[in-house]
């Protein structure tokens, strides 16, 4: 598919999802910022803990994407490794109604994750080449009014140089809907 192809049918996408939605759920479209907690765990290394911020445009109420920033940390054999990535990616999921202004939203997300790995010793900062990985899992976000919880799980495999590697990133999420 060409690029004029591909903006068109981004274009039709955002126009349309206004049809889908329910004019009573009006306030369930639009943006969201958030900021988040983030452990990795991978196979080979050990935990790497840190922060990550994010925006999301809700499309519908079934339909979101994304895209968010994370860095983590951890020390390994007297490096200290920093992971950041970009996520981009979209979720689907479903809006249970709680209460007045009150939804629980269970979803799946798919992505891809553009990552830099560093290593870094007391006198150098070196970084190490990764290509591009796909990232999944599922979350689960509380809306109330505009304050927004959420719990999220995502795999990916990534290739530092030689190695692959196999994570696993838990995020616990607070935000803003605006």
């Amino acid at each position: 598919m060409n690029r004029i192809n591909s903006v068109l049918l981004l274009a039709n996408l955002l126009v349309s999802t206004n049809v889908l939605a329910n004019p009573a759920e009006k306030n369930r479209i639009g943006f969201r910022a958030e900021a988040s907690y983030v452990e990795t765990h991978t196979d080979q290394l050990k935990t790497a803990r840190g922060y990550g911020i994010g925006v999301a445009y809700d499309l519908h109420k079934y339909f979101a994407a994304y895209g968010r920033l994370t860095e983590v940390t951890a020390k390994e054999s007297g490096f200290d490794l920093d992971l950041r990535g970009i996520n981009l990616g979209v979720q689907v999921g479903y809006d249970f109604p709680l209460a007045t202004d009150t939804y629980l939203k269970p979803y799946l997300h798919a992505g891809y994750l553009f990552p830099k790995l560093y290593a870094k010793t007391s006198g150098s900062k070196e970084s190490i080449s990764i290509t591009q990985a796909p990232i999944y899992g599922l979350g689960l976000r509380l809306d109330v009014r505009k304050f927004t919880v959420a719990l999220e799980y995502a795999r990916f495999d990534f290739k530092p140089e030689d190695l692959k590697l196999k994570s696993d990133q838990m995020m616990v999420s607070l935000g803003w809907a605006f």
